[in-house]
């Protein structure tokens, strides 16, 4: 696979009702999955701290998943995980799962990734 497969980038909405914006970028070596993230202040754009990573190993990933709600207005990447200690401090992660939105220019893309996180973990 190419590199333009192995690498996503994504968004997340209403993180402190909606005062902070997080942008991040999905990314796969092959190995494991890497999560990269930034919160941003969305009154000011001002970066709140610092890049977050997660490391996700391919054997501790449960699955990913593209889905397309709201009749096709909605795309995102769903990320589950067998142990909730890997998405520590990760936003709006619950019972190990994290949903990453995804832009529309980015869908053909995210539907790529997901199929070569599948193929990997055959």
């Amino acid at each position: 696979m190419t590199h333009t497969v192995s690498t996503l980038p994504f968004h997340m909405a209403d993180l402190y009702q909606g005062l902070v914006k997080c942008h991040g970028l999905l990314h796969c070596d092959g190995e494991a999955l890497h999560i990269e993230l930034q919160l941003r202040d969305a009154l000011t754009g001002w970066l709140r701290g610092k890049i977050r990573q997660y490391e996700i190993p391919l054997q501790q990933l449960a699955g990913v998943e593209y889905d397309v709600r709201f009749f096709g207005l909605l795309a995102t990447c769903n990320v589950q995980v067998f142990s909730m200690s890997l998405l520590i401090g990760f936003p709006h992660a619950k019972s190990g799962r994290c949903r990453l939105g995804i832009a529309r220019k980015d869908r053909q893309k995210a539907k790529a990734f997901v199929e070569y996180i599948k193929t990997l973990r055959a």
